[in-house]
């Protein structure tokens, strides 16, 4: 009688095995079978369970896969699950925009995808520059450059590449309060040059 229970033990695990395409466990585990969040695989149910194809312990919760990231366990007193993304218990998620790649944030200011601290403001990529976080309270945002607030922004031109300035902007060249600028002729490259 133990050997007919044991071929048919044997057969059953074999049509499993060939039924679920799996691994052969052993007799103390189940198998979890794989499904779009995880690739199954044997568990244990006395610690273990199966969701979709993953294996959490049971003192975790299971981060199902959504648009922010491919999901998971985690432990719920430590962390947190935003749309399948797993953050810090004391983090939010910001999710990718136009200004950035977004991801877990600690206590910074989420916009549009990038990550400011609380008392910044953005300045959007623009035709001077990158773009970035900047104080309102001693910094200007001239499209996309940033400045501090007592310098204005020169745009490139012919004579230099321009930048943030508190002097003279000479088409892209920057030059001290007190000076103009030379172009370029048949004696010189041109430069700043003091008046008078």
């Amino acid at each position: 009688m133990k050997t007919k229970i044991s071929i048919c033990y044997l057969v059953f695990r074999i049509f499993l095995l060939k039924s679920v395409n799996a691994q052969v466990c052993s007799l103390k585990e189940n198998y979890c079978v794989k499904g779009i969040t995880g690739n199954g695989g044997c568990y244990s149910p006395n610690d273990s369970y199966c969701f979709d194809g993953v294996i959490c312990h049971k003192d975790y919760k299971l981060c199902v896969k959504g648009k922010y990231g491919n999901g998971g366990c985690y432990l719920a007193s430590h962390l947190n699950c935003f749309d399948g993304a797993i953050c810090k218990w004391n983090e939010n998620y910001c999710p990718k925009g136009s200004l950035g790649n977004g991801g877990c944030n600690n206590g910074r200011k989420c916009i549009d995808g990038a990550f400011c601290a609380l008392s910044q403001i953005y300045c959007p990529k623009g035709k001077n520059g990158i773009g970035g976080c900047y104080y309102e309270s001693y910094q200007n945002c001239f499209e996309g450059a940033i400045c501090q607030s007592h310098e204005k922004f020169c745009p490139k031109g012919s004579f230099g590449n321009g930048g943030c300035h508190s002097g003279n902007c000479y088409d892209g060249a920057l030059c001290l309060s007190d000076q103009q600028y030379c172009p370029k002729g048949l004696l010189g490259n041109g430069s700043c040059y003091v008046i008078g």
